[in-house]
């Protein structure tokens, strides 16, 4: 750890003293949310080892005219304390078009290597993207690969071929739009309407694409289709969330009565059979704003709900069957600081595979706003 000493322009490379009046006033208010989310750190804790990251975090973004997007799997401290936009990766995927953002010279995305790319894609060619970490892997981008997309393609000549948004640029590149958990089900039907089809592909989480075919088979019962669709896919999936079962729910409810669980779509059909509600991150958390249930479970990665815990004080959220992801939390506090000091991991896409990265990315919005105009 650096030398302990006040932060001035010309020493922003120093961590602040954590007994600096200006840190304890700049930080000692987020104290209570953070520890409803993780009853073990103590005052001392964070007096000691997170204020004064936090407070050096803050400087260094006015210094440096940067901001940090972090998405919902990221701690509270990071989500809470240093993010300038905290949100899904379709919410982080916008966070570009917002003025602050835009007025940045550094990005720091507080994200996995896929997300950052995102913002790569969409930022200002002079603005300078950061991940914090040197790794920021994803599981479920690396089942899928360009190689893969090709032969999907050789295979089904004529079908629309999308891509998760979990997914790295070298396969963007490849298909003909992009889709995330909030807008999966709109974006197949967009699909197969723009290309006269039935059939749609949507790579690479096997599981995604089944919970999106549920979707759609209900609508279509239900009349609100004008065709039966059927999705293709690949086998890929997210290591955290196909880690849940049935019977990580029965047991929920077995142990708490009235308990509101709800369930990401990249989880196991079998669960969200089981759930009160599916939805992305962000409708997850619009959810128990909305309902205000007094007990939660949620089948997705552990952060999400320390986060929905920190932002509600009147309710409980149980995390027995917490799975957290690897990739996500190498992404520190201590790593922000870091990236926002050395200005190192940085994120570059040639120019060539950014404009074929860029074209499905647009397609997207193109296909949404048709959606909305729809309806």
């Amino acid at each position: 750890m650096s030398k302990a000493v006040s932060i001035e322009k010309n020493n922003i490379n120093e961590l602040p003293d954590p007994n600096d009046p200006a840190v304890i006033e700049a930080t000692e208010h987020y104290f209570d949310d953070i520890h409803r989310a993780n009853p073990n750190i103590t005052r001392e804790q964070w007096r000691n080892y997170y204020a004064p990251y936090i407070y050096a975090i803050q400087q260094l973004k006015k210094e440096k005219n940067a901001v940090i997007l972090a998405h919902n799997y990221m701690i509270p401290p990071i989500t809470m304390c240093v993010s300038d936009v905290t949100g899904d990766s379709l919410e982080l995927g916008r966070a570009t078009e917002r003025e602050d953002v835009q007025k940045a010279d550094i990005i720091v995305s507080a994200t996995v290597r896929f997300m950052a790319q995102t913002t790569r894609t969409m930022a200002r060619p002079d603005q300078k993207v950061l991940l914090p970490t040197t790794g920021g892997g994803c599981s479920l981008a690396e089942s899928i690969t360009p190689e893969d997309v090709l032969k999907i393609k050789a295979a089904n000549p004529g079908l629309p071929v999308m891509a998760y948004a979990n997914t790295y640029v070298d396969v963007r590149a490849l298909v003909d739009a992009l889709f995330t958990s909030s807008n999966a089900v709109d974006m197949a039907i967009q699909a197969a309407e723009d290309w006269n089809t039935d059939k749609v592909i949507m790579v690479p989480d096997k599981y995604l694409a089944e919970n999106t075919q549920d979707r759609l088979n209900e609508l279509y019962e239900a009349g609100k289709l004008k065709r039966k669709i059927e999705v293709l896919t690949h086998p890929g999936s997210c290591e955290v969330h196909e880690r849940y079962s049935r019977e990580d729910v029965q047991e929920l409810r077995a142990m708490n009565p009235g308990i509101v669980i709800l369930a990401h779509p990249e989880c196991p059909r079998e669960v969200l059979e089981e759930s009160d509600f599916s939805g992305s991150t962000s409708a997850m958390i619009k959810y128990v704003e909305d309902q205000r249930p007094e007990k939660v479970a949620l089948m997705t990665e552990c952060s999400q709900g320390s986060n929905i815990a920190a932002a509600n004080k009147d309710m409980t959220i149980v995390s027995s069957t917490c799975q957290m992801c690897p990739h996500m939390k190498e992404v520190t506090i201590e790593g922000i600081y870091d990236a926002l000091v050395n200005e190192r991991q940085e994120i570059t896409i040639e120019g060539d595979e950014l404009h074929k990265a860029l074209t499905p990315l647009t397609a997207m919005q193109e296909m949404m706003a048709k959606r909305a105009a729809a309806s």
